[in-house]
């Protein structure tokens, strides 16, 4: 990958993104499309997060792709969070600490999800809990930055 101004990141995520605004795509649904991507993307639940987008994509009529790609981009940071989320809710909770692992959860997940719902469920719920305090300022953050970037965007490329 090169830095540079061809980048890989460049060619396959920011170029297309900023076609959109091309193609019609309003800065705003553009940008919220990039938040809830971002937002859902850490939610501390494996395995449902591009069904939640493209329903909420859907649902809203937002673009999917995009949503789903942001979405999956942050993916490492999701699996970072997932304990971390947990211990807030149980400290929030005062609950004692839940004793497990991430490669504990995803090798029950891998063998049996169900078992794993009933296994983790509470912790699940910690940690829904702690995302959903940190989901709204960080939803709201990263739209109003993505919207400067796209109303920046779209004018410098009416101005050219």
């Amino acid at each position: 990958m090169k830095l540079g101004t061809d980048s890989y990141f460049r060619r396959k995520i920011i170029n297309p993104v900023l076609d959109l605004l091309k193609q019609g795509v309003t800065p705003e649904k553009l940008s919220l499309s990039v938040a809830l991507g971002i937002t859902l993307g850490i939610i501390p639940l494996l395995g449902i997060i591009t069904i939640v987008c493209a329903f909420l994509a859907i649902h809203f009529r937002l673009n999917a792709a995009v949503m789903i790609i942001f979405s999956n981009l942050v993916y490492p940071i999701q699996i970072a969070l997932y304990i971390p989320f947990i211990r807030l809710g149980e400290y929030t909770f005062d609950i004692p600490s839940i004793p497990f692992s991430i490669s504990e959860v995803l090798a029950t997940i891998r063998h049996d999800w169900i078992e794993a719902i009933n296994r983790f469920g509470l912790a699940n719920l910690l940690g829904l809990f702690s995302w959903a305090i940190v989901a709204i300022p960080l939803g709201l953050g990263v739209y109003y930055a993505a919207l400067y970037i796209f109303r920046r965007s779209k004018t410098r490329k009416l101005a050219h």
